[in-house]
């Protein structure tokens, strides 16, 4: 499931952003543009010239957590940051996915960057999309880097 279909601009340091399907969103300078939101990556211009930011979770993965986080945002009236944080990250915990605390220089951005997103999310009301969103985009933009479980190999 895509969760971010992002790019950054080498040449002018833009980072456009899709957010829906056909929502086509090109860098000041014009030199990339990306389309396509959750339903699909596309990118147009020159190919040589952007970072790709886009995040990716396993489909099965995400639609689990998903209806995980919004059991516990419920209609949005009566849940605090502190269950929401919990649900997140034992959600996570069980679907494998895991932020890679290994790299050199971590400094622990990556957890503030969960808490900050479930405070994001319940201050702009969001459902469980909307919060594993802003969690992986929090997470990305601390340093943090997602790790997935290995796909079991049947011969």
């Amino acid at each position: 499931m895509i969760l971010s279909n992002q790019v950054r601009c080498l040449k002018c340091g833009d980072t456009p952003f899709s957010t829906h399907r056909h929502d086509f969103r090109s860098c000041s300078c014009g030199a990339i543009a990306v389309d396509g939101g959750m339903d699909y990556l596309r990118r147009t211009g020159d190919l040589t010239a952007y970072e790709d930011m886009s995040i990716e979770f396993p489909d099965e993965s995400a639609k689990i957590i998903v209806r995980a986080l919004d059991q516990v945002i419920g209609d949005g009236t009566d849940y605090s940051p502190a269950s929401l944080l919990m649900a997140v990250e034992r959600s996570l915990i069980a679907e494998g996915i895991e932020v890679d605390r290994s790299k050199e220089g971590y400094n622990g951005a990556v957890d503030e960057a969960f808490a900050s997103a479930v405070v994001w999310t319940a201050q702009n009301r969001r459902n469980g999309l909307g919060a594993l969103c802003a969690v992986a985009r929090f997470v990305r933009d601390a340093g943090g880097v997602w790790k997935f479980k290995e796909e079991p190999v049947y011969a």
